[in-house]
């Protein structure tokens, strides 16, 4: 016969097989900690789950501090960032190509801005073990932004006939170099970084 001692045992026991299960799931699908900005250049603190990126339909899942969940497309913010190895990586909401998108901040610059638009696909953070570099994954469609014009595609077969135009004034040296090893597609990010360094020194003298 059970006495209420052990009747209550058997609960307490029954509880903790029941509660641990759902502790370390909630431990594995932790999101990673972040902040959405707003219209109003507010940061609201909270979570970011997912990235959707599907071309028109993209997404970022957001939960704020008290644990509500929102899908929400870049028309309706004005971007997010997330923080991976004490490293901030900011996306922001831009259109292009007719399109809004959450383009994700590589360099900026006064004189140029360079984006990318991450391959097709949901980039997931439910998983705390995520490594800066998985998060800083280059597989991506690069936009540039020129002074403060709307973004453009960069095209990977013929983006040094592209992009010559823009550096051949303040920057010749680069213009010359653009597809040589160094000044490759894969290598815009510093291409980028070597010309706002110089449009810094030179923007007063032309």
């Amino acid at each position: 016969m059970l006495t209420q001692k052990n009747i209550r045992c058997r609960i307490t026991i029954l509880a903790v097989l029941v509660i641990a299960p759902m502790l370390l799931c909630q431990l594995k699908a932790d999101p990673i900690q972040g902040y959405i900005i707003t219209k109003d250049n507010l940061r609201l603190t909270g979570s970011i789950g997912r990235i959707e990126n599907f071309r028109e339909q993209n997404r970022v899942l957001y939960i704020n501090d008290f644990g509500s969940k929102y899908s929400l497309r870049p028309e309706l913010i004005k971007g997010f960032a997330f923080v991976v190895d004490n490293k901030e990586i900011l996306y922001e909401s831009r259109t292009a190509e007719d399109l809004w998108l959450f383009l994700r901040v590589l360099s900026r610059g006064e004189g140029m801005t360079l984006f990318a638009d991450p391959v097709d696909g949901v980039q997931s953070f439910e998983k705390k073990e995520i490594s800066f570099d998985q998060a800083n994954d280059h597989a991506y469609r690069f936009y540039l932004q020129v002074r403060r014009r709307i973004p453009f595609k960069v095209k990977r077969i013929g983006f040094r006939k592209q992009l010559k135009p823009f550096f051949q004034r303040r920057a010749p040296e680069i213009a010359e170099k653009l597809g040589e090893p160094g000044y490759r597609y894969r290598d815009l990010q510093q291409i980028v970084d070597a010309y706002n360094e110089i449009y810094q020194k030179t923007r007063l003298m032309m």
